[in-house]
């Protein structure tokens, strides 16, 4: 083979590589039908941590982000629930506390700051 045809081809193999690379679990905005997500930032950007309706109280401070290092406790900025069910977000990871938010069924909510939660979750429950 020419050098030139080699490195057409080459690069060729290498555009259609990145063409069909997988999307990172973290991806903006992805929340699975029937789950619960919550976003490290506004508006559905960052790390993302997805929940299961079977899933029982979750003590946060035992949950990291998907593909991440840090812990989801004290670090949700944005929601989904794509689920028919209330979850309620507490701010004690024994799912306890004086202060709460309930999250209705089939919501979103763009900002947790403006419902005085933003970085404030510990625990979570499906009721």
């Amino acid at each position: 083979m020419k050098p030139r045809t080699a490195l057409a081809t080459a690069g060729a193999l290498a555009v259609v590589g990145a063409l069909v690379a997988p999307v990172p679990a973290s991806a903006d905005g992805v929340c699975d039908d029937n789950h619960f997500c919550l976003y490290e930032d506004d508006d559905y950007h960052g790390q993302r941590a997805q929940f299961d309706i079977g899933t029982g109280p979750v003590d946060l401070t035992k949950v990291r982000w998907a593909g991440g290092n840090s812990y989801v406790t004290d670090g949700a900025s944005s929601m989904k629930n794509l689920t028919g069910h209330t979850v309620h977000l507490y701010d004690a990871a024994d799912c306890s506390g004086g202060s709460g938010y309930d999250a209705k069924p089939h919501s979103v909510d763009t900002d947790l700051t403006n419902n005085w939660f933003d970085n404030t979750a510990s625990c979570l429950q499906f009721s």
